[in-house]
């Protein structure tokens, strides 16, 4: 708990940087916070990073692309703290301008290698905005899932399957937008459709069964690969799609099918 003195310091402090640091070019935000008292593991504590990035946020939000120089310097050159106090102002940003932040943010995101730091500033900058209007965001979302980048598979899958959770007649289209992808899935994006194909079993399993019918005469490989992850329990159609992959001349096909006759007998067993 920030007490209120140091409250009223950060907000001065955050006050002054925005009004007479960020105009002569000194972004060293770590100013405004460095001299609170307390540490948590030899760091500021998280609350407070999240003060002044709401603060600066809060500042920057009238007019949010005249400080891109900003904005790339911390999350360039501070870390986790900086990219921290970025996703807090991405949130405000992508509000008021769309059409600049969301290219803007897509681009910082796909340069990012640390799961951690992608994940945290989706969860602070985009969350929000998809939970109070997830319709207008949705394609943006699954276009980025697509990307097939690694960092973000896991807050793509997440924010996915809320839209999903909360808006279970949009299903259809999410999982076909999805599915074009699947012939030149990568790894993190098979592993995101298998997430998906779960979560779609939880919210609509007429449709998840509905989807192994279909693909159940395929040869494709990858196909068998992201639909045998993604099994949940037992169906006559799914039954018979793993038997015809098993029985495949192809190797990679009947590995899988192969594979997931045990799994599907294990469903069956239980029935």
């Amino acid at each position: 708990m920030i007490s209120m003195d140091w409250k009223e310091r950060l907000r001065k402090d955050s006050d002054d940087f925005f009004k007479n640091k960020i105009p002569e070019g000194f972004y060293d935000i770590e100013i405004v916070y460095n001299a609170y008292p307390l540490r948590v593991n030899n760091k500021i504590p998280n609350e407070v990073i999240a003060f002044v990035g709401k603060q600066i946020a809060s500042k920057v939000a009238d007019k949010p692309e005249e400080y891109i120089e900003f904005y790339n310097y911390i999350f360039d050159h501070k870390g986790e703290t900086g990219k921290t106090i970025f996703a807090y102002i991405m949130c405000r940003a992508l509000q008021k301008s769309p059409d600049i932040f969301f290219p803007y943010l897509e681009k910082k995101l796909f340069v990012l290698k640390d799961v951690k730091l992608a994940t945290l500033i989706v969860d602070k900058a985009i969350s929000p905005l998809v939970r109070k209007d997830p319709i207008r965001y949705q394609n943006i979302i699954i276009n980025w899932a697509k990307n097939d980048h690694p960092s973000l598979t896991i807050s793509m899958q997440r924010i996915i399957t809320r839209i999903m959770q909360t808006h279970p007649e949009n299903i259809s289209e999410i999982f076909h937008h999805l599915e074009s992808g699947w012939l030149n899935a990568g790894e993190p994006m098979i592993k995101l459709n298998i997430a998906v194909l779960k979560s779609i079993y939880k919210i609509k399993p007429d449709f998840y069964f509905e989807i192994y019918s279909h693909y159940q005469n395929t040869r494709e490989p990858i196909f068998a690969e992201i639909l045998t992850g993604a099994i949940m329990d037992y169906h006559p159609d799914i039954e018979t799609a793993v038997n015809h992959w098993s029985q495949s001349g192809n190797i990679r096909l009947k590995k899988y099918g192969i594979h997931a006759l045990k799994v599907i007998k294990k469903k069956k067993d239980m029935k």
